[in-house]
């Protein structure tokens, strides 16, 4: 998998390959800096993933598509590697999505993705307050 992860003009847009859009039943997303409430890296196995909602869920391999967690949010994985890979996980309200797990393109350092969308949520805030 090599998903690839952008931010401008207050929206973080992810590209997913083709062959992820087919396993997942999905295409691009553009989420709004708006409905993101926080960026972090996490792994697999503390996503604790439930039910297949609809995509792939096949093991190490590939975990891609819609799925619930124990807490019955909707989320979004385009998964790889072993279930204690570190993954990029963007937590969003009114949104599609409650969450987020990507696997990112080689040589993405997951951390640097969440600290540069955390960033922009923090300029963003700024803005906000500067603004009333």
């Amino acid at each position: 998998m090599a998903v690839r992860v952008s931010i401008s003009h207050a929206t973080v847009r992810v590209a997913l390959p083709f062959a992820d859009e087919v396993w997942s039943f999905h295409g691009p997303m553009q989420i709004p800096l708006s409905c993101i409430t926080k960026a972090y890296v996490s792994t697999r196995r503390d996503l604790h993933l439930g039910l297949r909602l609809l995509g792939t869920g096949a093991g190490s391999l590939m975990t891609a598509g819609r799925f619930s967690d124990d807490s019955g949010r909707t989320v979004f994985c385009d998964l790889s590697g072993s279930a204690d890979a570190p993954c990029l996980v963007i937590e969003a309200w009114n949104y599609e999505f409650d969450k987020i797990a990507l696997t990112l393109a080689d040589g993405a350092d997951p951390s640097d993705v969440a600290a540069a969308i955390s960033s922009e949520l923090a300029q963003k805030g700024k803005q906000s307050a500067g603004d009333t």
